[in-house]
């Protein structure tokens, strides 16, 4: 995402940081985070802001996504 963003996934707010809060808190937190990230905006997309929901929703299936396969055993740790 260019700097300067406005866009609504990605608030260019965030970029002003070496390490992205959600990054940040991932690593502390485990994905527990994310997950309930996922569950808050599927649970509120009708009611508040539609199908934006439904997109940061599946923006943070994604980042669960890569989280887990970060740290999934090699074929070499078997």
């Amino acid at each position: 995402m260019p700097s300067g963003s406005t866009d609504s996934l990605s608030p260019n707010h965030y970029s002003r940081y070496k390490t992205q809060p959600i990054d940040f808190i991932s690593e502390a937190l485990g994905p527990g985070f994310i997950v309930g990230n996922v569950i808050k905006y599927v649970l509120r997309y009708d009611a508040k802001n539609g199908i934006e929901d439904i997109q940061k929703a599946k923006r943070y299936c994604e980042m669960l996504i890569n989280y887990l396969e970060e740290r999934r055993p090699s074929e070499d740790d078997n």
